[in-house]
C-alpha cells in the first residue's frame, strides 16, 4: 500500500504503523497524555515514518523527535536532548 504524505511525498509501506502513531496523536490531542517510541535496525524507514507523520501532524500540533546513531562519542539521552531542545 501506499499515499502520499503531507509534502506530497510517495510513502510506501508502512500504513500501519503511522495510523498507530496518529492514534497517538489523536489521544494527546484529547488530553491522554501519550508517549510514542519508534526503533529498528539501521535503514528501515523509521526517519521517514516519522516524518510522515509530523507532517500529518502539523497543522495540528508541534511535533518534537531526535534521532540516535551507531558509534563512538554518541552522548547519554541524545535523541531526547534533540527533541527537548
Amino acid at each position: 500500500m501506499s499515499s502520499k504524505d503531507q509534502r506530497g511525498e510517495l510513502f510506501v509501506g508502512r500504513e500501519r504503523p503511522r495510523r498507530r502513531l496518529l492514534t497517538v496523536l489523536g489521544d494527546a490531542l484529547a488530553g491522554r497524555m501519550r508517549l510514542a517510541m519508534v526503533s529498528g535496525e539501521a535503514g528501515i524507514g523509521k526517519t521517514a515514518l516519522l516524518a510522515a507523520v509530523a507532517g500529518d501532524a502539523s497543522d495540528r500540533a508541534a511535533v518534537c523527535w531526535g534521532t540516535c546513531w551507531q558509534g563512538a562519542g554518541v552522548p547519554g539521552y541524545w535523541p531526547w536532548t534533540q527533541a527537548l531542545d
